[in-house]
């Protein structure tokens, strides 16, 4: 993100292990866009203290100024080094008020069409934090422009994209959703706005979720018949095909992440278990009574999955694990966890490399540390 590069994030700095992280983002409004169009981002500071910083990102069509996607983004100062989060250096710190101060008297945002009606009244709460000033308004300026390469970017413009568009000339290709997609995509929406939406004031006032409370929305959704969606229906799931089920996440996105993730949706790699860890463990994360959690990124390996140095070797008939894993969406709740780790090297295309093996690990399994919040 540039914005990081704006306040002083440097080279040097995240060197030192310390950088922010996002650690809950909430998409407000999206629509779709046509493959080719330029767009460019918006990035605003909302607020901030010595370790969150809390953004909103808004994408413009470069053309006519029509809002198409609007997001708050929660980012926390985490030092990687000591897997913990931290401060933010005062030089920093005094950048993010500089930045924030000269983007305050940005005038308000438009409230894009489209939108549902509690989406909207959501909306209004942050009309006067918008970043974009009306064309030729010297307050522009104070926006921080970011985007993927320059001022703008080109939607879908992969080799493949590339040829659709000229197949398509002069066209726009419908991308309808079918009459259950749209069923689905209502009754998510619905629940969100009526059953979730009311508990996440408490939920940020206090940090936390009672599990009284997490159990009610899982009975709910249960109740739903929507529970453990993602898994195929031989396993008693709910069988989505995958745009369907990403239609689902997009509308279960519009909550906080404390409490959506009750909706049960559990990690599809259960499914390629043997028969007897199926039985263990997929089929009461199906049935709910069971919770996982995915543990795959590391102080010093995020998506460079090879680049992870948690290890695993044999002794006897035992793995012997042995590494941290951090930023692990509600490990603090989850039943067990499944853990990638390096277990020797393998012949690839491009050379050897860390061979990555995955395993199942019980909450209370010796030297399983407890997860430290954030």
């Amino acid at each position: 993100m540039r914005l990081l590069g704006h306040i002083g994030v440097d080279a040097a700095y995240l060197a030192s292990g310390r950088s922010y992280y996002t650690v809950e983002t909430h998409i407000m409004h999206i629509a779709e866009v046509r493959g080719g169009e330029p767009l460019h981002v918006t990035t605003q500071i909302l607020g901030a203290d010595e370790k969150r910083l809390h953004v909103f990102h808004s994408i413009y069509r470069s053309r006519d100024e029509t809002v198409l996607a609007t997001a708050e983004q929660m980012l926390l100062h985490v030092n990687s080094k000591e897997s913990k989060a931290c401060p933010a250096e005062p030089a920093v710190l005094a950048n993010v008020k500089r930045l924030a101060a000269a983007q305050a008297d940005c005038p308000s945002r438009r409230v894009p069409a489209g939108m549902s009606p509690c989406r909207r009244r959501r909306a209004e709460v942050y009309k006067n934090r918008h970043p974009r000033a009306c064309p030729g308004d010297p307050r522009r300026a104070a926006c921080l422009r970011v985007s993927g390469v320059g001022t703008t970017w080109m939607a879908g413009t992969s080799p493949a994209m590339t040829r659709r568009l000229r197949a398509f000339r002069g066209g726009h290709q419908g991308f309808g959703l079918s009459h259950e997609q749209q069923l689905v995509v209502d009754t998510v929406r619905n629940f969100v706005e009526t059953e979730l939406y009311p508990l996440e004031a408490e939920v940020e006032r206090t940090g936390e979720l009672p599990m009284e409370t997490a159990r009610a929305i899982q009975r709910k959704v249960m109740e739903l018949g929507f529970y453990a969606p993602n898994i195929p229906e031989r396993f008693g799931g709910g069988g989505l095909d995958h745009m369907t089920f990403t239609l689902l996440e997009r509308e279960l996105g519009r909550t906080s992440m404390a409490l959506s993730v009750w909706w049960g949706r559990p990690s599809n790699i259960l499914c390629a278990c043997t028969p007897e860890q199926q039985e263990k463990y997929l089929l009461p994360c199906v049935r709910g009574e069971k919770m996982d959690a995915l543990a795959m990124t590391e102080p010093d390996a995020g998506s460079d999955v090879r680049g992870m140095r948690c290890s695993a070797k044999r002794d006897g008939d035992d793995w012997i694990i042995d590494g941290t894993k951090h930023f692990i969406s509600h490990a603090d709740v989850a039943d067990f966890l499944i853990v990638f780790v390096a277990t020797g090297e393998e012949e690839t295309r491009a050379g050897i490399k860390k061979r990555i093996s995955c395993f199942l690990v019980d909450r209370g399994t010796p030297g399983l540390r407890d997860p430290q919040r954030l």
